[in-house]
């Protein structure tokens, strides 16, 4: 008897997580209004001041955090402090650092730096940064694209907030905790002219660094998702729209600027593609521009991985894809 009861009574306590985790995304949909209604302007990912800091943290005021916000910015301590609301009940890993997240910010369909674009000279902020991602309404560098009216495609149509399972202390292996790294995930791709192209990452690449569930023998893994809250860094604290959730993550060390020899300021062109995923069965939670959560299907339609990401126009990526683009002008919606 208790053996058939078991499965019962363990999906009532999933369901009672997910319906927990929602609750909290609603949380930082609310957060991210009365932002909003303050400031006028959506948060930039990585501000120039405080310098670095996530869209998350600069969320704090409005999460009635503003004790918590003070106080690190006066001594300090960003990696010895948990932020229970950014934390999904479902998440699995048990990592050996304090400073993990669940809850990331949607890069739509355009993989960002996976690190500080402020660590680019002011010169090549203005040039590259933030790599001129056009496709989200908060972008991975210290800038501010503007509000809500920037979101064509329509509030309740594009996703900004969702999941991703934190790699620190997690099992690399499977693709939407680890993150897969190397030489040969890229493809190079048109920036805004002729002489401006970057090094993306390539979809069809990063899928086909997985097989049975798991990434393949010999793929170099890095448990860099979820980690560091307080960093605006899209390897930490961000996702895109392109691959589906709880599909793998990768990032690409192999850069490619026309123009220049070799590598322009150390490693900062790499680029990042983070799926979103969970450990909810069959998808995660996202949430919209106007503060309502869906959850999104791991099976959801994804268009074609074998497109590069684009800078403009309509996503290849499907369903999912036009659903991280603020103003692709596609016409779908969950």
């Amino acid at each position: 008897m208790i053996a058939l009861l078991l499965p019962a009574i363990q999906a009532a306590r999933e369901a009672a997580r997910r319906s927990e985790c929602s609750n909290k995304l609603r949380q930082l949909g609310i957060a991210l209004h009365n932002f909003h209604d303050v400031n006028n302007s959506l948060p930039e990912g990585c501000p120039a001041t405080p310098v670095g800091v996530s869209a998350q943290f600069k969320l704090f005021p409005y999460l009635e955090k503003q004790g918590n916000a003070d106080k690190l910015l006066a001594s300090g301590g960003w990696e010895n402090m948990t932020i229970a609301d950014f934390l999904c009940p479902s998440e699995a890993a048990k990592p050996d650092r304090v400073d993990v997240i669940n809850y990331v910010v949607c890069y739509a369909d355009w993989p960002e730096l996976p690190s500080h674009s402020m660590q680019l000279s002011d010169a090549n902020r203005v040039k590259w940064g933030p790599l001129k991602n056009k496709r989200s309404g908060i972008v991975g560098g210290p800038y501010i694209r503007g509000g809500f009216e920037i979101v064509q495609d329509g509030l309740s149509n594009t996703v900004v907030f969702s999941e991703r399972c934190i790699g620190n202390g997690g099992n690399l292996k499977l693709p939407k905790v680890g993150i897969a790294t190397g030489n040969s995930l890229g493809v190079t791709v048109p920036l805004i002219g002729p002489d401006e192209t970057v090094s993306q990452v390539n979809p069809q690449t990063c899928l086909n660094s997985v097989a049975a569930g798991e990434y393949k023998t010999g793929v170099d893994l890095i448990d860099s998702g979820g980690f560091m809250w307080h960093r605006g860094a899209p390897l930490c604290t961000g996702f895109n729209t392109i691959l589906a959730p709880n599909g793998p993550s990768c990032y690409n060390q192999n850069i490619s600027i026309a123009g220049h020899s070799g590598k322009l300021n150390g490693d900062w062109f790499d680029r990042y593609l983070g799926s979103a995923g969970s450990f909810h069965t069959g998808g995660v939670n996202a949430v919209r521009y106007d503060g309502s959560v869906q959850f999104v299907n791991e099976n959801i339609n994804c268009g074609d991985p074998t497109q590069t990401p684009p800078n403009a126009g309509i996503s290849p990526y499907g369903i999912w894809g036009a659903m991280g683009t603020v103003d692709g002008g596609e016409t779908v919606s969950f």
